[in-house]
Order: C-alpha cells, then structure tokens, then sequence
C-alpha cells in the first residue's frame, strides 16, 4: 500500500527555520500560539487534512502531512484535549488542552520552550514534550493569510521506499 504526498518547494531545513521563527516570534509577543496561525504559518497551500476522526471526533484532529524537496517527510498536527491521555496522565500537555505536534523526517518531533522559542527535538511522538501547548482559533480558508509556499507537485511512497530510504 503507497501513501500520496505533496512536494513542497522549501527543503527540510528551510521547514525547520519556519518553525524556528514561528515560534520564536509567539515567544517574543508572549503569546501562546494558534491553531488558526500554526496553520497559515506552517501547513503549506494546497495539503489536505489526512486526520481520521478517531477518539477526537470530527473537527477535533487536523493532520497535514507533506514531503520536502529534499526528501523529508514532515507533518503537522493539532487536536483537542485527550481524555485517555488526561485520564492516565493527570495533568499531561494533550489532556489539558489542544496541542499541536510537528514532525521532521520518520520519527523526529520537535519540542517548543513556549517562553523562549527554542526548539529541541524526541524521537517519542507520546512524550509530554512533544505534545506543545496550542490555542484553538478556527481556520479560515482564505488564500490571503497563508504564508506557506505552495506544493508543487504529489508523489506516491511505498512503505518499503520509506524503510529503505530512512534506514541509510
């Protein structure tokens, strides 16, 4: 089974430095970051939300996954509370309120210090770090207030492509 992605013009690291300086500038405001402007800011024009409804339910999961020039699979999701997450892990970042988490590569997360805008990374998508602590705004659809470069093209990636890509 092969899995369709958008190509973006901006390599891995151009990515990063757009995520760097996004939440750089949310710090330098002291504002707690966005739905509404981690989508305009980080999801380029054109990919589609692949999220499934799951335990959030419909309108509570957004997944935006999308491939680099370079090569790089990146992805950039947001949801509402987890209650499993909140009922096994009292006071843990998914179960206390929407957060947002962001891939580079297969299994890269970054993690945010939301009070300076330095950026780290785990290799654990469930690590409490790696769940960022985000404010819901609904999305706007309008091409205006995106920032992104557009795709520019799709590919189709076999699973064994991806195991044999990333294990070099």
């Amino acid at each position: 089974m092969s899995k369709s992605y958008c190509v973006i013009k901006a390599t891995s690291g151009e990515f990063f430095g757009k995520v760097r300086a996004f939440f750089s500038a949310c710090a330098k405001r002291n504002e707690k970051p966005t739905t509404r402007n981690i989508y305009n800011f980080l999801v380029p024009t054109g990919v589609p939300n692949s999220a499934t409804p799951g335990s959030f339910g419909v309108g509570n999961i957004f997944k935006y996954e999308f491939m680099s020039s370079d090569g790089v699979l990146l992805m950039v999701k947001y949801h509402s509370p987890d209650l499993n997450a909140r009922s096994k892990h009292p006071g843990c970042n998914s179960g206390m309120g929407w957060t947002c988490q962001i891939k580079v590569g297969h299994s890269e997360f970054l993690t945010v210090n939301l009070a300076s805008g330095e950026i780290g990374k785990s290799v654990i998508c469930r690590q409490n770090l790696a769940h960022i602590p985000v404010m819901y705004v609904p999305v706007k659809q309008e091409k205006a207030l995106r920032s992104f470069s557009p795709v520019i093209f799709f590919v189709e990636i076999s699973p064994i492509f991806l195991y044999t890509f990333y294990k070099k």
